[in-house]
């Protein structure tokens, strides 16, 4: 019950923002866990190919590529435009690499991205790093496992 009317909820904020013209976002963490699902997965596939149509982005945040391998992880992939990595243990990158279509220089900069950097697929197929920068008064408001 939870769950529908969490989705209830964010396709009403959804069609708000569309008849408004504004952009919107749908953040999902942990998302490895939502994707195996067969109500949630499929959902999350359906706000991913609706929300690029309506000025909006989904962020979803998964701490492994395992579930979006096939199915409907596989459909979540294929809908996400824009995909942002980060440092992943070397196995890990070389099984999901050679999915990816990536150039062997931008899967060595992967095996080797240090903190705070992005390896990020744009739209267009081209690939950049990028840097995260929290200025230290925001890191201060967060705290996670490691500090």
């Amino acid at each position: 019950a939870r769950y529908a009317l969490v989705l209830m909820v964010t396709w009403e904020w959804l069609r708000y923002w569309k008849r408004h013209q504004a952009w919107s976002a749908v953040v999902v963490d942990e998302a490895q866990r939502i994707i195996p699902q067969p109500v949630l997965g499929a959902s999350l596939v359906d706000v991913a190919s609706t929300i690029r149509k309506w000025n909006g982005i989904l962020m979803a945040a998964t701490n492994t590529l395992d579930p979006l391998r096939e199915g409907i992880g596989a459909q979540l992939w294929d809908h996400t435009p824009v995909k942002a990595l980060l440092k992943m243990e070397t196995n890990h990158v070389q099984a999901f690499a050679p999915g990816l279509h990536m150039p062997s220089g931008v899967q060595r900069q992967w095996e080797n991205l240090p903190e705070r950097q992005v390896l990020l697929r744009t739209v267009d197929g081209d690939w950049a790093v990028v840097e995260a920068v929290v200025p230290p008064e925001e890191a201060r408001l967060y705290r996670t496992r490691g500090g």
